[in-house]
């Protein structure tokens, strides 16, 4: 049995218009750096059009924009949040308007909407291994550093521990309990800034001093991704567990300008000239 669930396609923007925007988009004709067209179609067009296709999803909300900042094709529905809110914000206010339509899913799968090399595939795969981790409260997708070298030479900084080197990705599934009671957890693995891999959510981690020598570990280098994993469960009380894929734009968002035009190559190769040579 196909086990699915609901995504919210994180859109919107931050607060303060940042560089990538100021070089790409001077006249400020666009809202957010997803509305920005590459190839023929906004951004988060070409995200949106690779959860559509997956058999896992069970439905797609468009969570920071409105119906009219952008024309979508394909079957979603528009969360009214403020665009410039932050992560937890938007979480939050998403699950309400869920819970005031009578759902409340046993998870939530998170994607971010600037992420246009991701695939079905790597879509697929993250919600394929869900379904093993059903107790679990937290699932972060994540890629080997090696494969996504192969594909993004100057990519994001990997968490590097004894058994993996890790690029966070651009989905997670979270349990709604922990969108409500954690939400500093929340926003601090969801943000996936280059300089701030999986070590820095280790600030939290301190208070709990059980987590202590694992935390050690961590900062000398010598952990396992277990030993971090653990830390974050002890500090938490929560279970939490990461999701590799092997999908290297499930991996690379778009943080500077020049992560446009790398992007843009990307998919005009992974994407559209795969699908001329298939026809």
């Amino acid at each position: 049995m196909v086990v699915k669930y609901p995504v919210f396609l994180m859109a919107g923007s931050d607060v303060k218009r940042r560089k990538i925007m100021e070089v790409l988009d001077p006249e400020e004709k666009y809202k957010s750096k997803i509305l920005l067209p590459m190839l023929g179609k906004p951004i988060i067009q070409w995200v949106l059009d690779e959860l559509l296709k997956s058999q896992f999803v069970e439905k797609i909300y468009v969570v920071g924009l409105k119906e009219e900042d952008v024309e979508l094709k394909g079957d979603v529905e528009f969360i009214p949040v403020e665009t410039a809110s932050n992560f937890v914000v938007k979480a939050k206010e998403g699950l309400e308007y869920l819970k005031n339509k009578g759902e409340y899913p046993e998870k939530i799968v998170f994607v971010t909407a600037d992420v246009p090399g991701i695939d079905v595939q790597g879509i697929n795969s993250f919600y394929s291994q869900l379904q093993k981790y059903e107790k679990h409260d937290v699932l972060l997708g994540a890629v080997e550093q090696e494969i996504v070298e192969l594909a993004f030479p100057d990519a994001k900084k990997a968490a590097k521990f004894r058994d993996y080197n890790l690029v966070q990705g651009e989905m997670q599934a979270i349990r709604p309990r922990i969108i409500e009671e954690q939400g500093d957890m929340v926003e601090d693995l969801s943000n996936r800034r280059k300089q701030r891999p999986f070590t820095v959510m280790l600030r939290f981690v301190a208070r709990a001093p059980r987590s202590w020598y694992r935390i050690l570990k961590v900062l000398l280098k010598v952990a396992k991704v277990r030993d971090a994993i653990i830390a974050v469960e002890i500090a938490f009380k929560c279970k939490v567990d990461i999701i590799l894929v092997e999908d290297p734009g499930f991996a690379m968002d778009m943080d500077l300008p020049e992560d446009y035009e790398i992007l843009k190559k990307y998919v005009e190769q992974m994407k559209i000239s795969s699908t001329l040579v298939a026809k």
